[in-house]
């Protein structure tokens, strides 16, 4: 059943070889040639007209020529007169011009006669002259001469057979028959032959892209298919494909081996840069430029190895590139792929084609060569293909370079492996840190701080205290401020011993020093205001120096505590563009992740989602040192824990608990939340009481930071641990006053009123009045919602529905399903609907910015609210920007919610 595939769709050219039969049979000599690709079905049709000839009488005389017998002398005509002329191979061995020619000639007079050689581009040259004779004297004859060639109709010698040219015009039937692969029906015909039952279409489809519609690797793959116990459903379609690869490399070995030398040259050069290179320059990279280019690529064409790309030739899958260049040496291999691609950079071809043939190329020794990989390194990682990125700076390394430029190199493929071999990158990057001289001064730096930026506290503190006692004057202050740095993050007291370092200046002037004692003070809740200027000093733009991540991250941090909200987010978007254009793979998922609980800190949790996902794909979690990897988890969890997503909650806090740390300290608070929305003050007060010794052990006191005393004493209220409770909400607010920040002191204040028994209103009015300059936060929405419940409880009723509606309209921005179910419940108690009348952060806005918000809300675009206002679109632009700014949302969404809730629309 699967030999009938070879004769699907040849109607036509059995239509035509019939009539050649007949011709015969009416004394009119023919000459046919049946051409194609190797698998088109050649064999099948000559066969079956032989077959069908014998039966009618005719003299069947058959051949097949073959590189093995190429130079062998007569071999074809030999297999010919075989069976007509008595010892024809002593004969043609003789010196007689054409022998046996005569005696064919006599013979076909009492008898018609075809002739019929296969595979004839092989034909030895002698035996190619005699054919050519019997050519110019088939006139008067009853000869019917076919020849077939699984690739255009020529030897490899050159000598072509074409009809027209060498039988006497209007005496001989000349016929050309170019045979070409299956249908889309032909194929989905073979599909149903060989299973019995009609493909489906995706199947088809795959079948068809699989094998080029070839019959004879059709009926491979789909026997293989079949016997392998697949059926013809799209579910099959991967086996398929794999089945057809491994197939098309078979018959890739099957072509090549019947290729001569000059076709195999340029096949070669085609597998390298056929697809973006011109023909001559193919021709020429082959060493071939003497060749007839529309004879050597006819040939080439019809291998079925290759298709057209416009006016290039393309191999057809890589597969066929690599069974066309493995039976290459490798330096031969690596040598060609070296000349195709100073052509190809010669020849102006995009940066990105030159590339991709340099990955196979030995090293070249030109200036141009490392540059052009760097850009396409670069274009790979806009582009999202990190593999690739990765691949074009390995290959870079093989050129020759200086030692300082192979440095930089091998940082910058570093700071990309990272995100997906970290081990190779920690082996780079730590032998960068290691490499003597003065002129690396700048890379060791780099190289501590990017190991740091994933987390490796240990390693960095360890190299940065051997930095700093080697008393390299040019990185002495920086590696010292990066020790501290490392210092505060690092896990436990079983790290190994370093020698005591010196300690920070109180008020240095380095920069990198100046972040890392502003993430000091602020961290030790001492001295606000010098570490504001301190952490201002770090973020100055100092472009004579190398980007160091950690410092400039840590004071943005310190900002956060500072309650320098909107200042630390300038900061953070600008270090965020520095470490993207430097492709700091670690550091951009750290300043992504700051960033993140940033919005958290300014109730934008949606965009702190965003910025946790882009994280991820900067970094994948993977990626993270252990030290580090709760970090961007813990704030994912508190996210899931506020939008009430308790099962997704519960999944990661169920991931194995991280080492000790500050930043396991994180995980310890988030998954406090969960047990306290879960209804579980017990494990709450556990976690929090392990959060503030995670926290104390790293020198961490300041309240801003994570507010765990004061939810602790909740908590621990919560379960008539009435001491406790004083306890923690004394210390936060003692620690909360002596920092000064607001957002600090109000959580404090908070916190105390509820223990305050008679003076409960007064204190969480104060919380309120302390925090009334930071409206967008969550905080201050809580504060209004504790008010609220003291005036209920202790005060004066009357004064809790305003309170309730501002904080209403401010929980339609922050989306927390806490603060939700707690003003419901205020709500219910006050007699009210948790409306929202006008906000005060709603009247903030002016007359003409509050019109374009409402339009906004109402889904008009920008060009039909300046239409309707009479001012230009960049105004509308301008206006817009502004009301995001005042009520600190990120879109159109969350200004749409906050207008419904103001103006009840």
């Amino acid at each position: 059943m699967s030999d009938e595939v070879l004769r699907l769709e040849r109607e036509a050219e059995r239509n035509v070889l019939t009539a050649v039969l007949g011709a015969l049979d009416r004394g009119i000599p023919s000459m046919v040639t049946i051409s194609g690709a190797p698998g088109l079905g050649q064999l099948e049709l000559l066969r079956w007209l032989a077959r069908l000839a014998a039966g009618q009488g005719v003299r069947v005389l058959w051949a097949r020529a073959s590189p093995a017998e190429h130079a062998l002398r007569y071999g074809v005509v030999a297999q010919l007169l075989a069976p007509l002329v008595p010892r024809a191979r002593e004969v043609l061995a003789g010196t007689e011009q054409l022998p046996g020619l005569a005696e064919l000639l006599r013979k076909a007079r009492t008898r018609p006669t075809m002739m019929i050689v296969e595979d004839a581009q092989w034909l030895d040259p002698a035996s190619s002259v005699w054919l050519q004779a019997l050519m110019r004297r088939l006139p008067g004859t009853r000869i019917a001469m076919l020849a077939s060639t699984g690739g255009t109709c020529g030897d490899s010698a050159g000598n072509e057979y074409s009809v027209t040219n060498l039988v006497p015009d209007g005496q001989v039937n000349a016929v050309e028959l170019m045979l070409s692969p299956l249908s889309a029906r032909g194929v989905a015909d073979a599909i149903e032959l060989v299973f019995g039952v009609p493909g489906e279409p995706e199947f088809c489809a795959a079948a068809l892209a699989a094998t080029g519609g070839n019959p004879w690797l059709l009926r491979e793959v789909l026997g293989e298919f079949r016997d392998r116990g697949g059926q013809p459903v799209t579910a099959g379609v991967p086996r398929l494909r794999a089945i057809g690869e491994a197939a098309l490399g078979e018959y890739t070995t099957r072509v090549v081996d019947g290729l001569s030398e000059e076709a195999m040259s340029v096949l070669r050069a085609i597998a390298v840069c056929g697809d973006v290179l011109d023909f001559p320059l193919v021709c020429r990279l082959a060493g071939e430029p003497h060749l007839h280019e529309s004879r050597i690529r006819s040939i080439i064409a019809s291998s079925g190895l290759t298709v057209n790309s416009g006016e290039r030739l393309r191999v057809r899958a890589p597969v066929v590139a690599a069974r066309v260049l493995e039976s290459m040496p490798g330096p031969e291999r690596a040598e060609l792929h070296a000349r195709a691609a100073e052509l190809a950079y010669r020849a102006d071809v995009r940066d990105d084609d030159v590339a991709r043939i340099l990955l196979c190329a030995g090293p070249i020794g030109t200036q141009w060569v490392v540059h052009l990989l760097r850009r396409s390194f670069a274009a790979a990682l806009r582009n999202g293909e990190d593999g690739l990125a990765v691949a074009y700076l390995n290959r870079a390394l093989d050129e020759p370079l200086d030692p300082l430029s192979r440095a930089k190199l091998s940082f910058e493929l570093a700071s990309v492996q990272v995100a997906r071999v970290p081990v190779a990158s920690d082996r780079r990057l730590t032998e960068l840190a290691s490499t003597p001289g003065p002129e690396f001064a700048g890379l060791r730096v780099r190289a501590v701080d990017a190991k740091l930026s994933r987390g490796d506290s240990h390693w960095a503190r360890r190299v940065a205290a051997e930095a700093v006692l080697a008393e390299h004057e040019s990185e002495k202050d920086a590696m010292l401020a990066l020790y501290w740095l490392s210092e505060q993050t690092r896990q436990d007291d079983g790290e190994p011993m370093v020698p005591e370092m010196p300690s920070l200046p109180d008020h240095p002037l380095d920069t990198a020093q100046a972040g890392a004692r502003a993430w000091q003070l602020a961290a030790s809740a001492n001295d606000l205001q010098a570490t504001r200027v301190l952490a201002r000093r770090a973020l100055r733009r100092e472009d004579s120096r190398p980007l160091l991540v950690m410092p400039r991250l840590s004071a943005c941090r310190a900002l956060f505590l500072t309650d320098d909200l909107e200042e630390a987010e300038v900061q953070l978007n600008a270090l965020l563009a520095d470490v993207q254009r430097e492709h700091l793979r670690a550091g951009t998922a750290r300043v992504l992740v700051a960033r993140a609980e940033l919005g958290m800190r300014t109730g934008r949790n949606d965009a702190a989602e965003r910025d946790l996902a882009a994280a991820e794909r900067a970094l994948p979690l993977s990626g993270w040192h252990p030290n580090l990897a709760s970090y961007p988890t813990s704030l994912q969890l508190c996210i899931d824990v506020q939008y009430g997503r308790l099962d997704r909650a519960r999944k990661l806090a169920a991931r194995e608990s991280p080492a000790e740390g500050a930043f396991s300290a994180y995980f310890m608070f988030a998954r406090a939340l969960l047990a306290l929305a879960e209804g579980r003050p017990v494990d709450a007060l556990d976690m929090f009481r392990e959060c503030g010794r995670r926290l104390l052990r790293q020198n961490i006191v300041n309240p801003g930071l994570l507010p765990w005393r004061s939810v602790a004493a909740g908590a621990a209220a919560a379960l008539g641990h009435i001491k406790e409770a004083q306890r923690l909400s004394l210390e936060e607010w003692t620690l909360a006053e002596k920092w000064g920040a607001p957002s600090a002191l109000g959580w404090a204040e908070m916190g105390f009123s509820r223990l305050s028994g008679e003076h409960r209103v007064v204190r969480a009015r104060e919380a309120l009045r302390v925090l009334r300059g930071y409206r967008l936060s969550p905080v201050y929405t809580l504060a209004l919602l504790e008010v609220a419940a003291a005036e209920l409880e202790d005060g004066d009723p009357a004064a809790a529905p305003p309170l309730l509606a501002e904080a209403a309209a401010l929980a339609t921005i922050h989306r927390s399903h806490w603060l939700s179910a707690r003003l419901r419940e205020l709500s219910e108690r006050a007699g009210t609907k948790p409306a929202a009348p006008v906000s005060p952060i709603w009247t903030s806005l002016s007359e003409p910015e509050r019109k374009v918000a409402v339009m906004v809300a109402r889904g008009r675009v920008n060009g039909e609210i300046a239409e309707t206002l009479s001012v230009t679109k960049r105004t509308v632009e301008r206006r817009l920007s502004c009301v995001y700014r005042k009520l600190g949302i990120s879109g159109r969404e969350e200004l749409g919610a906050l207008v419904r809730s103001m103006e009840g629309f």
